[in-house]
């Protein structure tokens, strides 16, 4: 499962940091560690977490390494991610489905119920106990 050594790459919020970077563009090690605090040499080992997950691409320019998104690692990601929600969805849709009429907020057949009490309490006040 792809999926998972994905999540457990993107848990590191320094990695997270490196990867929202790269959404914007292509970059090299020395521009995705500026203002970072950990060193040249961690982003290294960061890149290759990201790498080594499938969501980041290295090509060689010259003497540098420029990293940029790997759009196909997000795919395995965002396959699971619609399973749970199409899973969750389903859930809420059974549940919604065993809540009788009355009880679903909106329902006008509970607010009806309630008036007709309310009117027969107000006649009985008024001494002619409902009879019109």
């Amino acid at each position: 499962m792809a999926y998972e050594r994905v999540i457990q790459a993107l848990a590191d919020p320094t990695r997270r940091t490196i990867f929202e970077r790269l959404r914007r563009g292509p970059l090299p090690v020395r521009r995705l560690a500026e203002g970072l605090e950990v060193t040249r040499p961690a982003v290294s080992q960061h890149l290759k977490v990201l790498v080594g997950a499938g969501l980041v691409h290295v090509r060689r320019q010259g003497t540098s390494r420029i990293y940029s998104v790997e759009i196909k690692g997000l795919g395995e990601l965002r396959q699971y991610l619609d399973r749970l929600w199409d899973d969750v969805l389903g859930a809420f849709e059974v549940e919604a489905s065993r809540e009788s009429p009355t009880e679903r907020p909106g329902s006008t057949k509970g607010t009806q119920s309630k008036k007709r009490k309310s009117r027969k309490g107000s006649n009985s006040r008024r001494g002619d106990h409902g009879q019109r």
